[in-house]
């Protein structure tokens, strides 16, 4: 095994002297060079056949400017000895990158890229995807597409590493990629023997999507959803069956996507459509994915089209959406997925003074008005029933005098005068007595007074003022919670350093990720449900949030729990350790989170009690109205129900 210190030859005959180990894999070891602070050595740890240094020599020769842009690519081969047997190889250190992972993961996002925010992760998705075109355009295939070998720095720069497991083609002859991680494995390939398949820039394809999809989905895996039917859905099974579970047409599949996550909807179109077709069954049986190319034009697009939230400025979405769609998955979720640092240095152009000025200007309507009754009608009634007696006694004279005149004129004998006359006056008799039935006016009755019951109903419950009251008191209410926020800060300070211990233990908790545990039944694929269900280290572990997974099951939930506990009793508390910036953070955005809805709500309340007062009073003239009508016709019925009665 080699060691610090020991020396080791180039190509050349050079003498390199190893230093500080930096990394360590199943495959080897990454050391540090002396007096090359640009370069590291990779050490084989058992010794390379003759076509493994073929294909560490191809690459050699094949690396370019443009390649180690994007990658630690071999720039020369370390010997054992002077023209020994090749050992390793001597590549660009990369520096001030992280795993990709730590930068779609939530959690670890927080701590590793605190001013990460969507936009960064579009970026970097289309960083992403311009290392594949470029390396596909020089003909080299990766193979082994994974989330542990595509790095990423704060600038959003990518880099790839463990090259020397990648497929280059040397004079026809092809180096072929022997490994792969079952996750990122297209479905054609799911369960056959990698070591002897010769890989394309389709496979290729279908790993740069998952990446892209991890980036712009907060880590989640496109086949790793809530499967529908009956028993276990493993992540494998799942692409192996082209089972993508935020598909349009994941129902079909049975599956649906897990809670708390993004949409295919909440894309454009065609970048939706980009996913659906590099998770395709047309595509496990051939049919091209979409190539990096498409997907930079269509990201680059996306970053083009976002618009940023009136609520959260750290929340950025694609802006043909109608409502910010982070905040509703972190209020789900109660995680946040996107940290602002600098909460109590934004500068608020709110009011309190001037907004509430405005509020107490708008007029309370004051309590109701009696309802128009009996007593108000009663004589503008009377005078009515008069005028119509007077109308009909009119009439009746009339059609009596109308006869007598038509017979002077037809110069009629006396008994035909006499018998005409008579029938007028018999004619203004009954138009001056005919009224309705006893039993329908007694219907009319009872409908006037149920109508006029109602809208007495009515009169209390919308001529009131209590509506304009308890909406003045919300709002008096919520200018009290806004006065009190400067103490609500102290004591959520006060409640953070309460609470060091519990703080410390979730913390802990948290930099251990099931990802990198190594625990029975726990597999890649299960991993990746975990992670789509927002369960990624210890600290989010617990009976409730593993009782919705559907394929982790009583015995491997147990298993969970008992490394999350093991973990646990690891923790020390370091009484030294003060409140950290990420807590601080957390209690700000809280707290900013809240004001801005007090002050959102402030901020339109002069509006709404303009609304409410102007509804209370068009509400009291038209009951009002409509009361005069129902008393009318009630006093109407009565009246000629008492004439009936007297008859």
């Amino acid at each position: 095994m080699p060691t610090r210190n020991e020396v080791v030859y180039t190509s050349t005959g050079l003498p390199i002297r190893l230093g500080r180990e930096i990394g360590r894999g199943g495959e080897g070891i990454v050391y540090e060079v002396e007096g090359r602070t640009e370069q590291v050595a990779k050490l084989y740890l058992a010794p390379i056949d003759s076509s493994k240094t073929a294909k560490l020599q191809t690459m050699v020769r094949q690396r370019t400017d443009a390649i180690a842009k994007f990658a630690a690519w071999p720039s020369d081969l370390l010997l054992k000895a002077p023209k020994g047997r090749v050992t390793g190889l001597l590549m660009k250190r990369v520096s001030g990158f992280r795993p990709i992972h730590e930068l779609y993961t939530p959690k670890s996002r927080l701590q590793e890229f605190p001013r990460a925010n969507w936009p960064f992760l579009i970026h970097t998705a289309a960083n992403v995807a311009r290392a594949f075109a470029l390396l596909h355009s020089c003909g080299i295939v990766i193979g082994d597409v994974n989330h542990g070998n595509v790095l990423v720095n704060d600038a959003a720069i990518c880099a790839l590493i463990d090259c020397d497991s990648f497929q280059v083609l040397n004079n026809g002859h092809r180096f072929i990629c022997e490994v792969g991680v079952s996750t990122y494995t297209p479905p054609e390939l799911q369960g056959k023997r990698l070591s002897s398949i010769v890989r394309t820039e389709n496979h290729d394809n279908f790993g740069l999507a998952l990446l892209i999809f991890h980036l712009l989905f907060m880590g989640r895996h496109p086949f790793a959803g809530r499967f529908l039917g009956t028993g276990e859905m493993p992540v494998e099974r799942a692409i192996r069956e082209c089972r993508f579970a935020f598909s349009a047409n994941c129902k079909a599949v049975q599956m649906a996507p897990p809670p708390n996550a993004l949409r295919l909807a909440d894309l454009p179109a065609d970048m939706g459509n980009l996913f659906e077709q590099a998770f395709s069954p047309l595509a496990a049986h051939g049919a091209p994915r979409p190539h990096a190319t498409q997907w930079i034009d269509a990201l680059d697009g996306l970053s083009h089209e976002i618009a940023k939230c009136a609520r959260t400025s750290s929340h950025h979405y694609y802006k043909q959406r109608s409502s910010c769609p982070w905040c509703a998955i972190e209020k789900g979720s109660a995680l946040m997925l996107f940290l602002q640092l600098d909460w109590a240095s934004l500068n608020s152009n709110f009011s309190l003074t001037t907004i509430w000025a405005q509020i107490t200007s708008v007029p309370a309507p004051g309590p109701a008005p009696p309802l128009k009754g009996r007593q108000d009608l009663q004589k503008t009634f009377a005078m009515g029933m008069a005028r119509r007696r007077r109308k009909k006694l009119t009439l009746g004279i009339g059609m009596v005098v109308t006869a007598i005149a038509a017979c002077l004129a037809l110069k009629l004998s006396a008994d035909m005068s006499f018998w005409i006359t008579l029938t007028a006056v018999c004619i203004a008799f009954v138009v001056g007595k005919v009224t309705s039935k006893p039993v329908r006016r007694d219907a009319k009755i009872k409908d006037a007074a149920a109508q006029y019951q109602s809208i007495q109903e009515k009169w209390k419950q919308e001529a009131s003022d209590a509506a304009f009251t308890v909406k003045l008191s919300e709002l008096d209410a919520a200018r009290k919670e806004l006065e009190a926020f400067p103490r609500r800060r102290r004591e959520g300070l006060q409640e953070l350093e309460k609470n060091r211990k519990q703080i410390q233990l979730q913390k802990w908790l948290d930099r251990h990720y099931i990802r990198d545990a190594n625990l029975a039944g726990i597999g890649a694929g299960r991993k990746a449900l975990l992670a789509s269900y927002g369960i990624d280290t210890a600290g989010d572990l617990s009976w409730p949030s593993l009782q919705p997974v559907n394929g982790i099951g009583p015995r491997n939930a147990a298993t969970l729990m008992t490394w999350r506990d093991s973990v646990a009793t690891q923790f020390i508390f370091n009484p030294g350790l003060g409140i950290g910036q990420l807590e601080i953070a957390r209690l700000d955005r809280e707290l900013a989170d809240r004001r801005a809805g007090l002050e959102q709500k402030l901020t339109g309340g002069a509006g709404e009690l303009q609304i409410i007062r102007q509804r209370i009073f068009d509400a009291r003239a038209s009951l009002q109205a409509d009361a005069e009508q129902a008393l009318k016709l009630l006093m109407q019925a009565e009246a000629h129900g008492k004439r009936i009665g007297s008859r």
